[in-house]
């Protein structure tokens, strides 16, 4: 079975804002299997989310803010609450 990565390498200009981060927290190539990854364009640069493949589980999210050069200026992380079973 082919497992999908995004690639931040492939997908951006520069990832020394992956570098800039707690170590761990994210890495150049996310593994597409479990995780949902958006990159925003915003007036002042970029926001990069990296979520879990289905929310509606539950999960943990990271939402990192990029200036238009592509250097980190805020992240957070993002507590996800399952839907409730009926």
């Amino acid at each position: 079975m082919d497992i999908g990565y995004f690639d931040f390498e492939q997908q951006m200009a520069s990832i020394e804002w992956i570098k800039e981060l707690p170590a761990g927290l994210v890495s150049s190539q996310i593994d597409l299997r479990f995780n949902h990854v958006a990159i925003t364009r915003l007036d002042s640069g970029y926001q990069v989310y990296i979520g879990p493949i289905a929310p509606e589980l539950g999960g943990d999210a990271i939402v990192v803010i990029l200036d238009k050069n592509q250097k980190l200026t805020e992240h957070y992380i993002e507590r996800i609450e399952p839907e409730p079973i009926n």
